[in-house]
Order: structure tokens, then sequence, then C-alpha cells
């Protein structure tokens, strides 16, 4: 009741099905697990909000693992241009981002990501290239 609801929905943004088991708590998966596991997949995994001061790898292990196979880092609208030029996350490509929880939080943080196509692939294929982002 506190969370909302969790729908599924399909390609045109229809309600197909709800998903009754919050998806609030924590993966019993590690990191590099799925760092891995989606480039196995075809996807682009990243840290999210790592400029939080909860929830965030910073946050919850101090460091990004070096050994960790990322090119991208999320930052919130928080993050100032002091965290972002910091040694150890200028070798990451930072993609802003809203964490958007609420329909208005949607497009607070605009990033521009320069794909080849409109689809799900040319947008991972954009996310492996440098320079593939711009922020607004």
């Amino acid at each position: 009741g506190i969370f909302g609801e969790q729908y599924i929905m399909d390609e045109n943004d229809e309600i197909v099905g709800e998903h009754k088991p919050l998806l609030l708590t924590a993966t019993k998966y590690g990191i590099t697990e799925i760092v891995n596991r989606a480039k196995e997949l075809g996807g682009v995994a990243y840290p999210a909000h790592i400029d939080r001061d909860i929830n965030g790898i910073l946050s919850t292990l101090g460091f990004i693992p070096p050994e960790l196979d990322i090119d991208n880092v999320e930052i919130s609208v928080r993050a100032n241009e002091d965290f972002t030029m910091r040694d150890d996350l200028k070798k990451y490509r930072h993609l802003r981002a809203s964490d958007a929880h609420r329909l208005e939080e949607i497009g607070v943080n605009p990033c521009r990501i320069h794909a080849d196509e409109p689809t799900a692939a040319g947008i991972i294929r954009a996310l492996r290239k440098t320079p593939a982002i711009s922020h607004i």
C-alpha cells in the first residue's frame, strides 16, 4: 500500500499483469555476477545513483571495484561537478538520470544518448561506444 502497484507493461504501455512480491529488497547476486550476466545476454549493466547517500555502490561499498567490467555509471540530479571530477570516477561515462520513482520526477535530469537507431539494440550499442553520451 505504501509503495503502490507493480504493474507489468507491454510494449504499448498496456498493463498485462501485476508483480506481487515487493521489488524493493536486495538481490542474492553479486555485482560482478550481474554485470557479467547482462553482457552474456547482450545487454549493458552499470551502477545506479552512485552519488546517493544510501543504496548506491559508493555508499554501500565505498568504492567501485576496479575489476568490475563497466564503462558507465549513473548519477542523479544531486551530483555536482566536484563529485563527477573525482579521480576514481573519471574513467567512467556519467549517465545523468532522474532516478524517478514518481511520474512527476521523470525527465528532471535528462541525458541524450546518440544511438544509430531508436531501439533497445541501438541504445545498447551506443552505451558501448565513446563518445555516446552528452548532457543537456
